[in-house]
């Protein structure tokens, strides 16, 4: 009894995978046109200086969070001090 209710089962279970897997396999997907995709002019690639200039003329965004502090105010050395090192070199912005 067990046998035949397995073996049913089983085929049973691969009537229904069959079925599903071969509904509409054939049939072109909708909305999608014939056309390629358009693409963007191609543009010649950018020189390293090029691309360092653009991002230095983006502004700086704050970064995400709280208890953030900036630590060079772009015009000063306030609030740095001199490290001691074997060989110290003149500090300067």
């Amino acid at each position: 009894m067990n046998a035949k209710l397995f073996s049913s089962t089983l085929v049973l279970a691969g009537i229904l995978l069959w079925a599903g897997c071969e509904s509409s396999r054939y049939e072109p997907a909708s909305g999608l046109s014939g056309a390629p995709p358009a693409l963007p002019p191609a543009q010649p690639p950018s020189t390293e200086t090029e691309i360092l200039t653009r991002a230095a003329a983006q502004p700086m965004l704050p970064p995400e969070g709280q208890g953030w502090r900036t630590l060079f105010d772009g015009e000063s050395l306030k609030g740095w001090r001199v490290t001691e090192f074997d060989q110290g070199g003149k500090v300067e912005v």
